[in-house]
């Protein structure tokens, strides 16, 4: 796995975006805030996902 975590916000605007990949099973939304606060000190935030299994999903 690349480490882009001392990424200049120089770097990211010259093509570095951020990426955020977040395991929706394994991480509780109640972080959410606090992960897009810390990855746009990082650069632009290019993609944003999260992934899990919506058949876990309460109905």
């Amino acid at each position: 796995m690349n480490d882009v975590s001392g990424m200049t916000q120089t770097q990211a605007r010259h093509g570095l975006g951020v990426a955020i990949l977040v395991d929706g099973e394994n991480v509780s939304h109640k972080h959410a805030d606090a992960i897009l606060r810390r990855s746009v000190r990082r650069g632009e935030i290019a993609v944003k996902r999260v992934y899990g299994n919506a058949k876990q999903l309460p109905q």
